[in-house]
């Protein structure tokens, strides 16, 4: 299944072109881990898309946070206490794999494509409302 097979519509965009284009980027990174997770000749990939989807993340939300203290917005701590749960989120979804756990891994990945819907569409698009 490709989750984010249509990342570029209006709907998944914020409006500040730096996130727009980051999470351009993201959405293919969440499209291979799945398509690398249901794959059996996935496993030689998979461990480094995961590695890449956690580094390209700390990027991403590193960015946005810097944007919020640039322009002064006013649910950073906030937003940032999101960033860090969803984050160590994502380590604990790795034990998952690393103890071959598939069938939770599978959920995690799926819990991952919900949250980072619900993140661009309610939480993203608050933040670039306020430097309208």
């Amino acid at each position: 299944m490709t989750f984010f097979r249509e990342c570029t519509r209006p709907n998944y965009m914020v409006g500040c072109p730096q996130i727009d284009e980051q999470h351009k980027e993201l959405f293919p990174i969440f499209n291979q881990l799945q398509t690398y997770f249901h794959s059996p000749q996935g496993e030689i990939f998979f461990h480094q898309t995961f590695k890449n989807l956690l580094e390209y993340t700390r990027y991403h939300f590193s960015t946005e946070e810097q944007l919020m203290v640039f322009h002064g917005y006013p649910d950073f701590e906030a937003h940032k206490k999101e960033h860090e749960a969803i984050r160590k989120k994502v380590l604990e979804f790795d034990q998952y794999r690393s103890n071959d756990d598939l069938k939770l891994f599978d959920e995690a990945v799926q819990f991952l494509i919900i949250w980072l819907s619900h993140h661009i569409f309610q939480v993203d698009k608050r933040l670039v409302l306020c430097h309208s």
